[in-house]
Parts: structure tokens; sequence; C-alpha cells
């Protein structure tokens, strides 16, 4: 704050005065500066937006002081300069004036400046103003607001010109002007946004630039550092993106930034772009600028992009050569499991490179490919087709497996050869004329020690029992070659090692049969002769023929049944001879065996009879199964049995308990029945029990056991769910659902469920939870639990009216051991939301509370404020009337309290007002009346009523508020002055008097008499209405003035005198009647000045002379008592 001073010659029509303004940049926000001017005619001011940290400079026009009103006006500009945006300008109007005469302003218009602050043309009329037409009394203040849309699209500061028209009451009017800013703020941006291209160096050791060129605009008076940034983008052709540091790099002294000093406007930005030696398309990368706060960037003018061109191929670009080549060795065994290669670029590439691996089946191919018609895997796995392969731009190897077959066959090695060629899609050749590559197999499968092996079949099928009493059975012998294996067919065999075991001359194998029992128990028979008859026999040959691996003897093979309890027997079939050439001779010959059982074998069979042995039994709930219990031979002595359950189970019957054998029933079966009783529980699906056989038996049975049978119970009840709807306050914050099962379930239950929205909506009224990756959300019932709860979160709007909101749960079950109920496969239930909000409230207040003064002339109206407190979905209407007081009791009325009347002091007003959503405050003015009457305060009364959708407080059918009428109109005496100076006329003269005026301040009712008393005989009385001592006004008179008129009366003393004058009100209007007004005080200044009065101040006297000279002597003015004068200095002369 730095007060400046400035004299204006008298002949100056305005004066200039330059103000700087500058701050240090501590706040980024704007400040409004005002320049106030005082003088002779008021004060002035220019406001203008001041811009942080920037230097300012202002120029404050100051218009003289002729015919100037006494006002004051001020700008309140809060916004920020950007086109498009509503500007609000609120004019403040202070009217500084001492005066009792008010002022009017009127804000005519806003004048353009700057070239497009409004608009291309200026309009002919003003395009935006307000005006304050009401008198703004001295000391306050008035304001009116002002609207325009800023649409300048230059890049310079813009201003306004305000004119605002103020007159006095004595109808002078004159202009101030202020100047308003609109500031435009700093733009930067890229002087040229088409992609620069830059051709990479021909030299890899030198760098080309690429140099884009940053301009700023707008305010440039201070130093801006703007940042930018660098990215890579994908190439035009291909994936190949540039890379930092390799393709590109900024080596400026501050990477990624620019400075713009005070007054600059243009910078460059530099990028470095490096050569290499590869093939590839065209780079890209984007430069991004990255402004400050308070900067602002065009969006076409924020990025530019850098195209990298490749050089020509003929300045050092390299187009690389693709080679196939083995990684693994050469030969691969078989039992590698796979052959390994690599496609191999010789440089980098700067595109994708497409290639063909194909197998040459013209050249080298010994080893056998896959058969996809027959399925066969052979020797590798490799398709017939060829296959593309793509190396990524930069990539430089390519590995891939072919993998190999060990099929343990005894061969040669074997070979195959893949070849690689450029795809159709390679535009650019990289693979030579011929690029194949030659693999083999080595084969790891040696020939093993031969051997004899039988193998002994009957009806196809592997031989190795049969029960005593099944009769004959024709059996096939077979010999052949051990441990060897050739490939299927004949394909190829000229390339395969020899097998030296498959001799050119007959094998023939001598087998011998043994018995642990003697042939006794069973006989052999051979086919002798070509009519197919046989002969029984001990020994017997097998030939395996010249060049074959194998040969076959039919036999017929006759067990005895001997009712004989005996062991089984064994009957073994091994090599007794074997003749050949000598290589053959000794040849090792696997035995071959197979058993007789007994069928005299002592024991206790289970089962159906159909069946040979019984180990579960399967039965369903509620039903019942059957298994038998029989002597496999006959006994000795009786025996009994008794089935039982290996642990007590109530819900399972074996009956009966108790079963006999004799030697007359004892290979006839007995059954036992399991029952299942149905106990309607859903335990586990399938139960298992054990039933246990006790055996008792005095003969050969003694000491026999029956193997435990296990019983499976199929359990057929399934739990049933069941879903019932639910509802919840908003408050609560879940809406529960009680899902239930029953029959309560031995396992856990899984159910799923989802909401579906009805009046509710999922997001607003409550939440849809699921669980992750699903559509859905799980509830899990544990085992042996009656049911569960779904708890839907239910969202609070704090809204009142929402009632009845409901949405629908729906729920499934993917478990086949429950059901829902009624077989249904899906269950809903509804959810319903209910409101627990309170009704709103609508309460209403007056200027001041719930009961108000206001003084008429203060206030043309009165406002009342109808307030919603609570939020409702519908809107909410009131009904409002004026209506009397309800204070006026009779103590109110004692008390001179009264009802304002309609139409006199107020107009009566009524309606309905109504809030939508989001309205919580209505106001209502009811409009006063003033009249000239000096009244007791009278009030009127305001009240709500009929309130639809909300309540009034503490649930009344209405609510009135009191609002007392304080009149302005206030009985008294306005005398003017109160103070008089007399002087008392000499003699001889005329006395000189003064006035005073008398008026009464309100209308009276009746006649009002003023009666002054207190004169004295130093003064008198006059005037055209006064009688006597007394001054009469009367309901016509009242605001008119009456004069008194004082003179003072001459006397003879010199003494100074006051006198006060009293003033009595009478009259039969009692808020006149009885009252004192204001004394007027009268002081005469005397005329009379005491002292001595001489004839002659000097005189002469001759000496001797007997008569001598004479002198006079008086008083000044009349003393109040005796004077004596003594006369001195004249002794001895």
């Amino acid at each position: 704050y730095d007060p400046r001073s400035a004299t204006i010659d008298a002949n100056e029509s305005e004066h200039r005065l330059n103000v700087d303004f500058y701050q240090d940049g501590s706040t980024a926000l704007p400040v409004i500066i005002a320049v106030k001017l005082y003088g002779d005619g008021g004060a002035y001011g220019l406001h203008r937006v001041w811009k942080a940290g920037k230097p300012n400079s202002a120029t404050v026009i100051y218009y003289g002081p002729s015919n100037s009103p006494p006002l004051l006006l001020g700008v309140k500009y809060p916004h920020s300069g950007r086109v498009g945006e509503v500007f609000d300008v609120d004019f403040s109007v202070l009217n500084t004036a001492t005066s009792a005469t008010g002022s009017t302003v009127t804000v005519s218009s806003l004048r353009r400046a700057g070239p497009n602050a409004l608009g291309t043309d200026p309009p002919a009329e003003p395009r935006i103003g307000c005006t304050i037409s009401e008198s703004i009394p001295p000391g306050e203040t008035r304001t009116c607001r002002a609207s325009f849309t800023l649409t300048t699209d230059d890049r310079d500061d813009e201003y306004l010109y305000v004119d605002a028209t103020a007159k006095d009451g004595d109808d002078v009017s004159n202009t101030v002007n202020l100047s308003l800013w609109v500031l435009d703020a700093v733009r930067v941006g890229f002087e040229d946004t088409q992609w620069l291209r830059v051709r990479e160096p021909e030299n890899q050791a030198a760098n080309a630039k690429a140099v884009m060129t940053v301009t700023r605009s707008g305010d440039v008076s201070e130093s801006v550092e703007v940042a930018y940034t660098l990215r890579s983008l994908p190439s035009l052709e291909g994936r190949y993106s540039p890379v930092y540091g390799v393709d590109y790099v900024d080596r400026s002294s501050t990477p990624g930034r620019i400075s713009f000093g005070r007054n600059e406007t243009r910078k460059n930005i530099t990028i470095d772009i490096i050569g290499d030696a590869v093939e590839e398309p065209y780079e890209r990368f984007r430069v991004t600028l990255v402004p400050p706060e308070g900067v602002v960037v065009d969006d076409n003018a924020r990025r530019r992009v850098v195209v990298i061109l490749d050089k020509p191929p003929a300045t050092g670009s390299h187009r690389p050569t693709a080679s196939l080549s083995l990684v693994s060795a050469d030969p691969t065994p078989e039992s590698a499991g796979a052959v390994d290669f690599s496609i191999d670029l010789d440089s980098p590439w700067g595109y994708d490179a497409h290639l063909l691996v194909g197998l040459d089946t013209e050249n080298n191919l010994t080893a056998t490919p896959p058969d996809e018609a027959s399925g066969e895997s052979g020797d590798f796995d490799f398709p017939k087709d060829r296959v593309m392969v793509m190396l990524r731009a930069g990539e430089t190897r390519f590995d891939f497996s072919v993998p190999l077959h060990d099929d343990d066959l005894v061969e040669n090695d074997e070979t195959f050869q893949l070849q690689l060629s450029d795809a159709p899609t390679q535009t650019r050749q990289l693979v030579g004329d011929d690029d194949t590559v030659l693999v083999t197999i080595e084969d790891n499968d040696d020939i093993p020690p031969a051997g004899v092996e039988l193998v002994l079949t009957s009806n196809g099928n592997p031989f190795g029992s049969m029960a005593e009493d099944r009769g004959r059975r024709f059996l096939a012998v077979t010999a052949s070659f051990t441990d060897v294996r050739w490939p299927p067919g004949d394909a190829g065999a000229a390339e395969r090692a020899p097998d030296p075991r498959a001799v050119d001359t007959t094998i023939e194998v001598t087998l011998a049969a043994t018995s642990t029992a003697g042939f006794e128990d069973f006989e052999l028979f051979q086919v002798q002769d070509t009519e197919g008859r046989y002969q029984s026999v001990q020994s017997f040959q097998v030939v395996i023929p010249a060049g074959q691996m194998n040969g076959t003897t039919l036999l017929r093979f006759k067990p005895e049944d001997d009712d004989v309890d005996e062991d089984n027997e064994t009957v073994v079939l091994q090599g007794a001879e074997v003749t050949a050439g000598d290589s053959e001779e000794g040849l090792p010959v696997a035995p071959v065996s197979f058993t007789i059982r007994d069928n005299d074998t002592r024991g206790i069979a289970m089962g159906p009879s159909d069946v040979a042995s019984l180990a579960t039994l399967d039965v369903t709930e509620g039903g019942r199964a059957t298994y038998t219990l029989v002597l496999e031979s006959e006994p000795t002595e009786p025996v009994t049995i008794s089935p039982s359950l290996a642990a007590p189970n109530e819900h399972v019957q074996v009956e009966p308990g108790l079963i006999t054998f004799t030697a007359a029933n004892w290979n006839m079966p007995r059954a036992i029945q399991v029952t299942a009783l149905d106990d309607a529980s859903t335990r586990p699906a399938v139960t298992q029990v054990r039933i246990v056989h006790e055996v008792e038996s005095a003969g050969d049975y003694a000491g026999e056991t029956v193997g435990d049978l296990d019983v499976n119970i199929t359990n057929t009840t399934r739990s049933s769910i069941s879903l019932a709807s639910a509802s919840a306050y908003e408050a609560a914050g879940y809406v529960e659902f009680p899902v239930s099962i029953a029959p309560v379930s031995h396992e856990a239950v899984t159910v799923r469920y989802s909401t579906v929205d009805d009046t509710a909506i999922a997001g607003t009224d409550y939440t849809r939870e699921v669980d992750p990756g699903e559509t859905f959300k799980a509830l899990t019932i544990p085992a042996s639990q009656s049911g569960g709860v779904i708890r839907i979160p239910i969202i609070d709007n704090q809204v009142h009216g929402s009632t009845g909101k409901t949405f629908r749960l729906r729920l499934t079950t993917g478990s086949s051991s429950v059901n829902l109920a009624g077989d249904a496969s899906v269950l809903e239930a509804i959810g319903a939301i209910l409101d627990d909000e309170p009704e709103p409230v609508v309460s209403l207040r007056g200027p001041s509370g719930t009961l108000s003064y206001l003084p008429e002339d203060n206030k043309a109206h009165v406002t009342f404020t109808v307030t919603l407190t609570g939020r409702s979905e519908r809107d909410v209407t009131v009904d409002y009337s004026t209506v009397s007081a309800r204070l006026l009791n009779s103590f109110a009325r004692r008390q001179g309290i009264s009802h304002a009347s309609a139409g006199e002091d107020y107009i009566a007003t009524s309606g309905t007002v109504t809030f939508v959503s989001g309205e919580s405050t209505k106001t209502i003015v009811v409009e006063l009346s003033d009249d000239d009457l000096s009244e007791e305060t009278e009030f009127v009364g305001f009240r709500i009523h009929n309130v639809r959708n909300a309540q009034l407080p503490g649930g009344g059918d209405e609510e009135i508020v009191d609002v007392g009428l304080l009149d302005d109109d206030h009985a008294g005496v306005t005398i003017t002055p109160t103070s008089i100076m007399l002087a008392e006329p000499a003699a001889g003269d005329t006395a000189v008097g003064a006035t005073y005026t008398v008026r009464l301040d309100s209308e009276p009712t009746a006649d009002v008499t003023v009666a002054i008393g207190g004169v004295s005989d130093a003064v008198t009385l006059s005037g055209a209405t006064l009688s006597g001592a007394e001054l009469v006004f009367t309901a016509e008179d009242w605001n008119t003035d009456q004069t008194v008129s004082v003179a003072a009366v001459r006397d003879a003393d010199a003494i100074d005198e006051s006198v006060t004058l009293t003033h009595t009100l009478s009259s039969e209007d009692v808020t006149y009647n009885d009252r004192m007004a204001d004394s007027v005080t009268v002081t005469v200044d005397d005329s009379d000045t005491a002292g001595i009065v001489l004839s002659s101040g000097s005189i002469t006297v001759t000496e001797d002379d007997l008569v001598g000279v004479s002198y006079t002597v008086r008083l000044g003015s009349e003393p109040a008592g005796a004077v004596t004068v003594t006369i001195s200095g004249h002794a001895g002369t």
C-alpha cells in the first residue's frame, strides 16, 4: 500500500498516473488490483485482473471534480480469461456523500477495446449492462451484475471499458470509466505439426538432426520452462520400433526440457538420429510437449512425429542371409528322442522373416515318415507339408526339434532330409538356392540271446487251469524263438540285418508232460495221422519249420473226475530234447504249466447260484437283496452258519440269522435276505456295511470259514432346498434371504445365486455380488446344518419415499444330491427394500427467526424462508398465506401491540411452493405498505400448512411466524436549531432577533399544541403562527415548519444572560400528549460594559488658576450596589 499524491490543474480535463505492480510469484492465483483516487469530486478507481509473478502496469484516468457526484464504483471480476467462458462482472456502488441527498447510478454498457473481445463487430446498442435505479443513501452500497461471453480467439490480451453513469439528487450526472483487462494465457506449440522426415546418416559415425521449432505467444514477459517427452512408435511396416539410444537420442544440455527467456518466442528441440547397418523399415517416434501449470498447449500443436528414413542398400544397409543348421550330433541315436535344428540370420533385420521348412521326400529318405492315413508314427515326427516359420524383426535365431520314435526294432541306420526356403509372402530373398540338412538316425537295438518259449492256448485264449469235471479241452502248444522283434511285413528286408536263428533246417522240440499226482488224473492225445486220429502220449514234438520263427502242435486234454477231495494238480510241459543243426542244440526251453482244479474240495460257496463267488452286494434304501450259501462237499456232520452285521446298524436287517447244512441238503443253496430300511435321511449316497458269518461243525467242516460280504446301500432320499422372500430397511445394510434344507444333508451342499433388477436397481439401491470370474455367487451349507442365509448388501440413499423397491433373487444348484423345492430348476424370491428415512421436515423462518421486528422504512418487503430438511423422491408442496399474528393476546394489546392490517400495512399473499428433487430452500416475499401515521408496533403472521410428502416440525398441522412492523413514523417534534446566540441592542438601536423552526415528526390523529415555556424578561417571542406562547399543529400542516422569532431586550446591566425555552406537547393523540420536545437555549450577549467613563482623558490646568478645569465621572452601566471611585495621584500638585 503506497499512497501517492498528484496535483491537478484547474484547466486539466484529465490526469494520468502510471502505477506499476509486481509480486514474487508465490501464488498462482490471479489478483484483482484496485486503485482508488480521492479528491474534491469523490473517489474513482481502476480495477485490473493481475497475473501472479508478472510485472503489471496500469494507467489510471482521474476526471476533474466538476460535475462529479460523490459516488465510488467498484468492479468484482472473479474469472480468468478463456474463450467461450461466461464472465460475471459485479458492480458495487458506494455513495460516499455525507449529505442527505441520495444518488442513483446506471451501469450502461461494456465497450470493447480489444479487436475480438466481444465478437467481430461491436453492437449498436449496449451488449450487456445492469441498472441500479433506486436511490442510494449516503454511506450505503448497491450491487448489480452483468454477464458476457468472451469470444476472442487471438493471442493478445483483451480489455474492456466499463461505462457507469451516476446522478446525484440535483440531477447532476457524470460518467465514471473503468478498464477491465481480460488476460490471455501463455500458449506454446509446435510451429509445424506435419511429420518430420529425416534420412538415416550413411556414415554410422555421423548423426543426422531432427530439428523442431516450438513457438510461444500471449504474455511472453517472463521466462517459461516447457518439458517434452519422446516415445517410440511402431514402424509403418511390421512391428519394428526404434530404440532410444540406438536409433535416436536427445543429446541436448537439458534433455526433455526447453527454456524460453523473457520476451523469447521461439526455441528448437534437436534430436540426433543414429545410423546403423541394418536394413529396416521406416521408424517413427513422437515428441510431445508437457507445459507447466498456467501455460496452454492447443491439442493440434501438442505433438510432432519424426520418421527415420532408412538409407538405401547401396550406401551400406545389409540384408541378412538365412540358413538351416543341425544342432544335434550326427548321426543322432533314435533313443535321443528328438533331433534339434536352428534357423539363423547372419545379421539383424528390421522386417519379419517368413520362411518355410519342409521334408525333402525326393532325396535321402530311408526313414519312415508318419502316415496320417494309417495313424502309424513312423521313425520321426515331421509333416509332409512345409511348415511356416517367422522370425520377428530384430530376431536372428529360431530353434525347433523333430521328435524321433524308438521302436526297439533291429534295423539299419536311416536318413531323412529337411529343406529351408523363402515363403511366398517373403518379398525379399533371404535363403540361398539349396539349403538342406541331412539327418542320420542311428539304430540302437542289439540282437539278444536266443531261446525257445512255449505258449499254451485253448480256443485262441491263454490256458492256465480247468476243473476236473469239465470234460476235455483242445490245447495248442506253440514253440517260438524268444526276445526277437522284427518290423512287420517284408518292406525294406534287404536293408535289415539277417536273423542268425532263422535257420534253414527244421527244429524239433520234444516236450515231456509231468504231473504232481500222476497220469491217472488226466490224458494227453496228439494227432498221429492225416485222418485226424488221436493217440494218448506222455511226450510229443513241436516242429519249427525252416526259415520260420515258431511252430504249433494241437493236443487234446482230458482230466479225470475222481470225486476225491484232494489238492489241485499241476501239469508241466518242459523241453526234453531239441534236435536240428549243431548250432541249435542246447537251446533253453522255458517250461509251461497249467492246473487241474479239484472239484471235491471242502468249502462254503457264496453268491447267487450262477456266479462263482460274491464279493459285494448292492441294495437300494427301502428295498432288499438276496445272496446264497452252499457247501462244496458233503459234510460228515451238520454245519450251521450264522450271518450277522459286523457293526450294529438299525437301518439294515439280515434274515435268517441261522442256516443248517446236512448230508441230505449240503448241495442245495440257502438264501439270505438283506433289507435296507428307509430312514428318510440324506446320509451319504452310498453306505457300506459288512456281513460276517460264524461257522460251527463237529465234523470235517470244523474250522471252515466263509468270507465277509460287503453290502452297498444306495440312499434314494434327497434333500430339498427352499428359498423365502425377505425385506429389510435401508439402514439394516442387508436383505437376508433364509435358505432351508430338509431333511438335513450329511454332506456340504453348495447353491448358486444371482440377482435380477425389478424396481430396485443394482449399484443404486443394492450391490450385486459375484464370485471372481463368474456371473453368480455361491453359498455353501455345511453338513448337518438346516440351512443358511444369503445376504445382499443394500445401499442407503438417505432419500425418503423409496418404499417398496424390489429385486429378485434367483437360486440354482448343480448338485445331484439335493433338489430345489417343487423339483424346480430355479427358485426365485422377492427382496424388498423398505424406506426407513423419516419424512422430510418443512420449517419456516422470518427475516431473523421465528419472531422478527422490521422497521417499515428499512424494507419495502419482508422475506420468509421455507426450508426442506431431508431428501425425498417425490415433490414436496407447501401452502402459505399471510394471517393475523398469533401473539396478540390481551397483554399484548395493553402494551400497544396490534394487528397489522392487510392492504394498509402489507399486501395479503398466499400460494403454494414446490420442492423438486435437490431443492432445499424457497423464499416468499410479502410486500409492505408505508404510511405516515405514528403507530405502535403492528404484527403480521405468515403461515405454512397443508404440507404434502413432508411434515412440519413436531408433526403439527401448521407453522406461523410473526413479524413485527416497527413504525418509522415516531411521534415527536423536530426543532432546528436548538441553540441561539443574541446580542443585546445598544441604546437607541432596534433589537435584531433570531428564529428557530418547529414541526412534527409524524402525522397526528388530533391537533397538537406546543407550549413554549421558560420565557424571561431578557427575550421576547413572536411568530406568525404563535398564539401567545403556543403553536398548534394539525393533520394538514404537521410536517410544515412553524417559525418562532426570539429577540433580546435591552437592560442597564452588563451581565450576559441565558434563557432555556421548553416545549411541552398536549393533544388528544395519546402518542403526542404530555410529551416534552427538545429545548432551545438562547444566550444573550449584554451590550453594557462595566467601567468608569471620564469626560476627558486629558486636561490642561494653568498654574495659580483658582477656578481650575473640571471633568466628569460616571459609571458605564448600572451597578448592582453603591460604587466608590477614589481619585489619587494629585498630592502636592
